[in-house]
This record gives structure tokens, C-alpha cells and sequence, in this order.
């Protein structure tokens, strides 16, 4: 689908959206709810909203995935020309190390062992030695070498994880690995992810400071010295998580026309996103991370809703407005919920009758809003407003921080499905999450937990 068409789309969503902002809008100031005629009008063009929604969404992920694809290409061809001239060699040269790595892991996916040719088994034998030993026995296994954004070194900073040199098939792999990932994980797409090149545990340091101003200092007199500010950290460990076994038939690997190279990483990233966003939001913090909503609702004076049942408008007000005014500004500031949750939240209208839901615009990439805060939406939150639950989170999610240690690591295994003439696949990844520094000023949730 090309851009054109992704905003026309985008346009005929907003014209939707308009007939039911005027539905809304002509009830309130006439203070009163939809009649059922209005209301089935409503639910008709909500539907036909969401699909679009949906519509667009696919299109402008795969929209993504060649730009990625075509930028990394020229990267590719820089950087050939760059070691050509460093090292002595041509852009060819160049050119063909990265297809023996291409062959390399598309040998080592698609055909059995005793298949491989010496300048694969080669390829494969050296990343086997940056296998964890406790995971050889299972099989052989390929280490995705590509970059995963920034890790924390020993010395805290910043810098790319390369296991090895001009792994550029694995590092698309690892891209898509991750793209489907957080495609199935809101908390993936909200909070901070933090990359470290060790799984040793990881104390997070936090200040806070907030108790301590400055002073006026007469002439003659001595700086105070007792303003200390609080320090503290949070321990984020390395959970291993697995994918679960991907069982792929030979006779797909064995055809050219299927792209494994497009189906593993997404069977595998929507498989570990949903995990991910699961412990993310809900862990308990014992043997586990401890999820978004587990530590609000421990360390943080939940905001009681008006009702137990619904949500008003002065609840939205109130949980904004709950967040210091400090933390409500950045890139990571947002509401979260659940999409049923947000179906609720797009009916609700201001004072001046104004839905306070917005939808995206025209433009590619944009998000729908609150507040001009953009939305969220965690599957893993809870559905409906009841008492006893929680049903939206507002703030900054660059304070719930998800630590991921090391690379992940893809195992093949070969025999054990043999007698059904298939290979399985299981990805190994390992993370940890919480929240860190300023939860009850940084983040807040709305609570419907009525006495």
C-alpha cells in the first residue's frame, strides 16, 4: 500500500470520527445520551473505524519494513567502500563476506547439518562458542548478532552490541525479531528499554531530591552542607524466557518461495512480545519482574475514580493532573489502557461537550491522543471498569524500565521432530523489568477500589 492510499484512509477515519464527535457533541449540549438510533450509528462507524484502524496499521509496518530494509542497504554500501579503503580490499570483497553470512544463517535454518558446505559449518562452529554452555546440548545454536538499540557496558556507556562482524542477515533478523515484539507489546512500546552486555544483575541507581531547594546565602556565611539527596537502587536481574518451540515443516524450508527469514522472526517476536507485555504489566516481582500495575498499586497512592462502573470526565482531569507537573513533558509520556478500556474513554466528552479523545492525523506515523498525550494500549490491562481493578495508567513511562541482557539466542532442532519430517526453532531471551526513581510523582493509576 503506498502513502497515498494510507491517507486516504487516514482521512476517511477522521471523517468518521467527525460524524461521531458531532453525535456527541449535539447530545451533550442538549444534556442528554445518545438515543439508540445515535447509538447504533456510533457503534456502525466505530467498527468501521477500528478496521481501517487496523488497515492502517499493517500497512504503515510494512510501509516500515522497506524503509528499513532500502536504509540498511545504503548503510551496507557506505560501509563497504569505507573498509575497502581502510583495509586495503574492494567493495566487492566486501560485498561477498556478507553474502557467505547470508548463506551462513540461511544454511543454518534451512538445512540439516550433514548439508552444510565447510564455509558454513566454519560460520556456524565460531558462533557456537558464543552459545551460553548450559544451551549447547540442546542443539546448535546462532547468537543474533545484530544491534539492539544501546546496551550499559561495564563502565555505564553507551555502545552497540556486536558479537560478530558483518552479521547483516542476522541483524535484519534481529530487527524483525523485535519490530514483531513490540508490535504485540505495549509495555515494549512505552517504557525504557535498557540493553547490557552481561546477565549479571544490574543495580539501577535512583536519586531523589525533591525534598532539598536551594538558599540564600548572606555574606560571610558557609554553604549548608545537609543537603544530601536520597539515593537509592533498584536490582534488575536476567529472567530467561523462551518462545516456545516453532515447528516449521522441511518441505517449507526446502522451498525457495517461502521467506523463513520473514516468518521465524515473526512467529518468535509476537510469541516473546506477548510474554514480555504480560510479566511487564502484571509480574509479581518474585522470580520474575514485577509488572507496571503491581508496583503502582504497591508503591504509589492509587487515584480513586468517581465510580465504580464508569469513568468521567473529571476522573481523566484528576489522573492527569495527579502526575507532578515535571514529569508530565517528554517522548515517553502517555496514557495506557486497555483497547476495551479506550472504546469507553472515546465517548467521554469535556465540559464544552468535546470528545477528549483524538485520532491520529493524516500524516504517517501519527498516534491517537489524549490531551496530546498519545495512547497506549496493553492487552494485559484490565478489560472493564469494575470495581476492585484498574483501568488506566497516565505519566512517564520512561520510569518503568525494561533491562535485557546479552542477545538472544536461536536453536535448531533438528532431530526431534524428524519423524515428522519437521525442524523446530525455539528462541532464548532473558529480561527483567520495574519501575525506578519518582513512581509516585512519574506515574499514576486510576483505581476503581470503592469503600
Amino acid at each position: 500500500m503506498t502513502i497515498t492510499e494510507i491517507q486516504a484512509l487516514r482521512r476517511k477515519n477522521q471523517e468518521t470520527w467527525a460524524q461521531n464527535d458531532a453525535l456527541l457533541t449535539k447530545a451533550a449540549a442538549e444534556k442528554r445520551d445518545l438515543t439508540a438510533e445515535e447509538k447504533v450509528a456510533w457503534d456502525k462507524a466505530e467498527e468501521e473505524y477500528d478496521a481501517r484502524r487496523l488497515q492502517i496499521e499493517e500497512a504503515e509496518k510494512e510501509h516500515d519494513r522497506q524503509k528499513r530494509h532500502e536504509a540498511r542497504r545504503l548503510e551496507l554500501e557506505k560501509l563497504d567502500t569505507r573498509r575497502a579503503g581502510r583495509e586495503g580490499g574492494s567493495g566487492a570483497d566486501q560485498a561477498q563476506d556478507r553474502e557467505s553470512q547470508e548463506r551462513a544463517l540461511r544454511a543454518f535454518i534451512t538445512q540439516a547439518p550433514n548439508q552444510w558446505d565447510e564455509e558454513t559449518r566454519n560460520l556456524v562452529a565460531r558462533n557456537q562458542q558464543l552459545v551460553p554452555p548450559e544451551a549447547r546440548q540442546l542443539g546448535h545454536g546462532f547468537v543474533l548478532p545484530g544491534r539492539r538499540g544501546y546496551v550499559f557496558g561495564s563502565e555505564m556507556e553507551r555502545r552497540a552490541l556486536t558479537a560478530a562482524a558483518n552479521a547483516t542477515v542476522a541483524e535484519d533478523f534481529m530487527r524483525e525479531l523485535d519490530v514483531a515484539l513490540k508490535d504485540y507489546s505495549g509495555m515494549a512500546q512505552a517504557a525504557r528499554m535498557v540493553n547490557t552486555d552481561t546477565g549479571a544483575d544490574m543495580p539501577f541507581p535512583t536519586m531523589n531530591d525533591t525534598a532539598n531547594i536551594g538558599a540564600l546565602l548572606a555574606e560571610g556565611s558557609a554553604a549548608a552542607d545537609t543537603a544530601d539527596p536520597t539515593l537509592a537502587a533498584v536490582t534488575l536481574q536476567a529472567f530467561l524466557y523462551t518462545s516456545k518451540i516453532v515447528r516449521v515443516p522441511n518441505q517449507l524450508l526446502q522451498d525457495s518461495a517461502f521467506s523463513v527469514d520473514s516468518y521465524l522472526p515473526q512467529a518468535l517476536g509476537v510469541r516473546l512480545g506477548r510474554i514480555l507485555n504480560n510479566h511487564a504489566t502484571l509480574g509479581t516481582g518474585s522470580s520474575q519482574p514485577r509488572g507496571l500495575i503491581t508496583a503502582l498499586v504497591a508503591d504509589t497512592t492509587e487515584l480513586e475514580a468517581a465510580s465504580a462502573t464508569a469513568i468521567a470526565f473529571g476522573d481523566i482531569v484528576n489522573l492527569y493532573h495527579a502526575v507532578d507537573p515535571a514529569y508530565r513533558n517528554g517522548p515517553k509520556v502517555g496514557f495506557m489502557m486497555h483497547d476495551d478500556i479506550l472504546k469507553v474513554v472515546e465517548k467521554i466528552v469535556d465540559s464544552n461537550g468535546r470528545p477528549i479523545f483524538r485520532p491520529a492525523t493524516e500524516a504517517v506515523g501519527s498516534v491517537p491522543t489524549i490531551y496530546n498525550r498519545p495512547v497506549f494500549i496493553n492487552q494485559d490491562m484490565d478489560a472493564t471498569v469494575v470495581e476492585d481493578k484498574e483501568s488506566i495508567v497516565f505519566g512517564d513511562f520512561n520510569h518503568y524500565v525494561i533491562r535485557r541482557a546479552l542477545n538472544p539466542v536461536l536453536m535448531r532442532l533438528a532431530e526431534r521432530y524428524a519423524e515428522y519430517f519437521q525442524t523446530g526453532f525455539v528462541m532464548f531471551d532473558r529480561w527483567d523489568g520495574d519501575v525506578v526513581g519518582g513512581a509516585n510523582r512519574a506515574l499514576r493509576v486510576l483505581s476503581h477500589d470503592l469503600v
